[in-house]
């Protein structure tokens, strides 16, 4: 390399070094940072596999949300698979609607934990959208997440160790705790939660809640009024919701 060819390789790559070290160094950038994820809305879903309503509710209004990059890029989103199941003497799981539910809730926890956001969501979504369809077959509501781990092209093996190993029951026995520990307790399933405020029978509108609970800096065309004018829920939709959640004991 010439004297000339190094001293402009120098005069590029010093200036980005420069950069570099003060941005990883800078105590303003670094608030700029912590304020925008401080400035995130806490979006949380109590749900439960076998509930007719939180499949759909998955399917449809979450998934909606899911997909909406723009809105998803100030959410922190969580799903805790427990719902209106509860732990016996024994630190046994015993859910509502038996075995099979348990069974899915636990697979689902485990995607939780073994895959990031993006391919578990997907994941749980495509076991809902199954469950939807599927009967009460027990062969083939277990073969519904195989299924859906071929559809996504995800590998199942670490889901099958997960739940093999044990390790799964006590994620979902852990989910169980945080389900307990919930203030107000949840009524229903699903049950959403903006910032730790249910959203009760609303939850359909869970978009306007977000946008609502933005403190952040960021003007966002999903957030104008009249994106959410448009995205309003019917009366009709709210009442098909009230019938298909699944109630509390």
């Amino acid at each position: 390399m010439s004297s000339r060819s190094s001293f402009e390789f120098l005069f590029l790559v010093i200036p980005m070094i420069f950069m570099i070290i003060v941005h990883n160094n800078n105590p303003c950038y670094c608030r700029v940072l912590d304020q925008a994820e401080d400035s995130k809305v806490n979006v949380t879903l109590n749900y439960q596999s076998l509930c007719e309503g939180c499949a759909r509710y998955i399917k449809s209004d979450l998934g909606n949300l899911y997909n909406n990059s723009e809105l998803m890029s100030i959410v922190n989103l969580h799903l805790l698979p427990f719902g209106n199941a509860h732990i016996d003497q024994n630190q046994t799981v015993q859910c509502q609607h038996g075995p099979n539910e348990c069974y899915l809730n636990t697979i689902e926890a485990c995607a939780l934990h073994e895959w990031p956001l993006e391919k578990s969501f997907a994941f749980i979504k495509c076991v809902e959208v199954g469950v939807l369809k599927k009967s009460d077959d027990d062969d083939e509501l277990k073969s519904l997440w195989n299924s859906c781990c071929e559809e996504l092209k995800l590998d199942s093996n670490p889901i099958k160790d997960c739940y093999e190993s044990g390790r799964g029951n006590k994620l979902l026995l852990g989910y169980g705790e945080e389900s307990k520990a919930q203030v107000p307790p949840h009524m229903f399933v699903p049950w959403v939660t903006v910032n730790d405020v249910p959203l009760e029978f609303d939850i359909l509108n869970v978009s306007r809640h977000v946008c609502n609970a933005y403190k952040g800096s960021l003007k966002l065309k999903a957030c104008n009024k009249n994106e959410m004018h448009g995205a309003a829920t019917s009366s009709d939709e709210e009442f098909k919701l009230t019938r298909a959640v699944c109630y509390a004991n």
